[in-house]
């Protein structure tokens, strides 16, 4: 984003960033969805099975075939909506909040000085944490669309079933899990990330 030149820092905007996420975040919604669909169904089933009800699959491509063969090639991208919500949105307060968190801990925006391991690792469980804070209800949407595709008519039916019958605690089921996982995987994902880059940095410098 600065290409380490330091008078490019005054004039970046943390904003950047976000939309530079919220735009990834769409880049790979194409692939996410369908995967998450079948990841979402293979659960179900396999779940539903320890009842004795529903249909096990072993594997994903027999649950794909399935699904194309029984409810055509759009069942594979139901939840499609919140799909793009939750990705544009996680990843928007992913990037801005961790990029703004690390300047603000080592008390400047250049790019020149960096953060600390322990800057880096706060910063993203942080980014982490806000993020699924803001995407959470989305990725309750879309977890309930690919699960039970028979009871929505659509994105908006969805939100206005789960309103009526959770009000909005069921928009955030699960939610304390989530947090402690997301600081946990993001404060060691950003951190590792630092880690590497330095280490790769040094070992150019020394070919």
């Amino acid at each position: 984003l600065f290409d380490n030149k330091r008078e490019d820092y005054k004039n970046y905007s943390y904003l950047k960033a976000g939309l530079a996420g919220s735009l990834a975040g769409l880049c790979v919604s194409g692939i996410v969805i369908p995967t998450e669909v079948l990841k979402i169904r293979m659960q179900g089933t396999n779940a539903s099975m320890q009842n004795a009800k529903g249909t096990r699959y072993q594997n994903n491509l027999a649950l794909m075939s399935s699904l194309v063969r029984n409810e055509g090639v759009g069942a594979l991208f139901k939840g499609s909506t919140a799909t793009f919500c939750r990705l544009t949105i996680a990843w928007f307060f992913y990037y801005e909040v961790q990029e703004a968190l690390e300047d603000l801990m080592k008390r400047t925006r250049d790019p020149c000085v960096a953060p600390t391991g322990e800057q880096t690792f706060i910063a993203g469980g942080l980014a982490g944490v806000i993020s699924w804070a803001f995407s959470m209800p989305f990725d309750t949407l879309k977890t309930r669309m690919q699960m039970y595709p028979e009871r929505y008519t659509g994105f908006g039916d969805c939100v206005k079933q789960s309103a009526r019958n959770h009000g909005l605690s069921g928009f955030y089921g699960g939610f304390n899990a989530v947090l402690c996982r997301a600081f946990v995987a993001n404060a060691l994902a950003f951190w590792s990330y630092r880690k590497c880059s330095k280490l790769y940095d040094e070992w150019n410098t020394d070919m």
